[in-house]
C-alpha cells in the first residue's frame, strides 16, 4: 500500500497522541468510511414507514399537483409605491 507522506504524518503524529499504533489509526479510520456503505450484494437498510390515517379528501398521492395544491400559500401582497 502507497500512502501520500504527509498523511500517513498526520496518522502517526494522531497514533502517538493517542498511545496508538499507526495501523490501528489506519484501521480506525478505514472502519469510519466504511461503516455506513452496504457490503456489495447487501441489500440497504428499510426506509421507516408512518400509519397517518387517511388521505385528505381531494388529496391523490399519485397525482402531485394534488399533494402541492394545498400547501400553496396566497399570493404575497403588492407593495406598490415602495
Amino acid at each position: 500500500m502507497t500512502i501520500d507522506d504527509a498523511l500517513y504524518r498526520r496518522a502517526k503524529a494522531r497514533a502517538a497522541l493517542a498511545g496508538q499504533s499507526v495501523g490501528s489509526v489506519m484501521e480506525e479510520a478505514l472502519r469510519v468510511l466504511l461503516r455506513d456503505q452496504p457490503a456489495p450484494g447487501e441489500a440497504p437498510s428499510p426506509l421507516p414507514s408512518f400509519d397517518c390515517g387517511p388521505f385528505l379528501p381531494g388529496i391523490d398521492p399519485n397525482d402531485t399537483s394534488s399533494l402541492l395544491d394545498p400547501l400553496m400559500l396566497p399570493e404575497p401582497v403588492s407593495h406598490a409605491g415602495r
